[in-house]
């Protein structure tokens, strides 16, 4: 693997920089990490042009500096859009276990959901690679898997390249830290998984 991109937030409270481009919500650098001055539905922040060339098959991770399971929030990849429709995967964590989801023009498919063992200071990852007609998508914790690789296959699948970045759900608790983006790697074995779970309703419209 090598890194495309990282930003460790430790400069000036303020603006979060030129590297950043916000979606929705209010995101600035505090204290050397990135925070939300406000909670929205959702509020996202992804990468510029300016940080590194859109990219289809990568990992982007972030450090999320809060010791509670429900922090609603997760990195982005393949981001693309406005406010108003954003299209990209993501990983959103919510009652001590994670969701990676499709959202496609603001319209949100859970596809899978992962219940490792958390912590302050974990160090989160999602990773999307194209295999022949299918994405194949995983999360990483501390550099570590967890569970299988979910394979995409649906039409409504994300393959163009995109923004890396952090969606965020609900709250303004949760901060972040050393942001990475970095190429792909091998991952686990692959499951097609065929049922979707809808474990939370909490999604709007």
């Amino acid at each position: 693997m090598s890194t495309l991109f990282s930003d460790n937030f430790n400069r000036a409270d303020g603006a979060v920089g030129s590297n950043w481009s916000i979606v929705s919500g209010s995101w600035t650098v505090n204290t050397n990490q990135l925070r939300l001055s406000g909670a929205g539905t959702p509020d996202i922040i992804h990468t510029t042009t300016s940080a590194h060339a859109a990219v289809a098959d990568c990992r982007a991770s972030v450090t999320r500096t809060y010791a509670g399971t429900d922090f609603n929030s997760g990195p982005v990849v393949r981001g693309s859009g406005t406010s108003g429709s954003y299209t990209c995967y993501y990983l959103d964590c919510a009652d001590s276990f994670y969701g990676l989801y499709r959202r496609v023009a603001n319209a949100d498919t859970e596809l899978v959901t992962y219940a490792p063992t958390t912590a302050n200071l974990d160090v989160i990852g999602l990773q999307a690679v194209t295999v022949g007609a299918t994405v194949e998508l995983s999360m990483w914790q501390n550099g570590v898997q967890v569970g299988s690789t979910y394979v995409d296959n649906s039409g409504s699948r994300i393959t163009a390249s995109g923004r890396c970045g952090i969606l965020n759900w609900f709250n303004n608790i949760t901060s972040y830290d050393d942001f990475l983006v970095e190429t792909a790697a091998s991952s686990g074995p692959s499951i097609p998984v065929i049922s979707q779970s809808y474990y939370r309703r909490r999604r709007k419209p």
